[in-house]
C-alpha cells in the first residue's frame, strides 16, 4: 500500500501549476513535476495517474476558486 502525505497532494498541484503556466502543457512531465517536488515519479502516480488527471485537479481547483470568488463579489 502506498504511502500518502498530506501536504504533498498539493505541493504536486502547485508544482504542475507553476510548470504549466511557464511551459505550457505540451511541455510539462511528470518527471519534471516530481523533480519539482523532490520525490519520485512513483509517488506521483499515486496521487495521480496521468498528466491529464493532475493537470485536470488543479484546473478544477482554479475553477471553483473562481466561481466561489464570483458568488462573494
Amino acid at each position: 500500500m502506498p504511502k500518502y502525505i498530506k501536504t504533498l497532494r498539493q505541493r504536486i498541484l502547485e508544482e504542475a501549476r507553476t510548470q504549466t503556466r511557464a511551459l505550457g502543457y505540451g511541455g510539462v512531465s511528470i518527471r519534471a513535476i516530481a523533480k519539482g517536488c523532490g520525490v519520485g515519479v512513483g509517488t506521483v502516480y499515486n496521487y495521480y495517474p496521468s498528466k491529464e488527471m493532475l493537470i485536470a485537479a488543479f484546473m478544477l481547483e482554479d475553477w471553483q476558486a473562481c466561481l466561489t470568488q464570483m458568488q462573494t463579489g
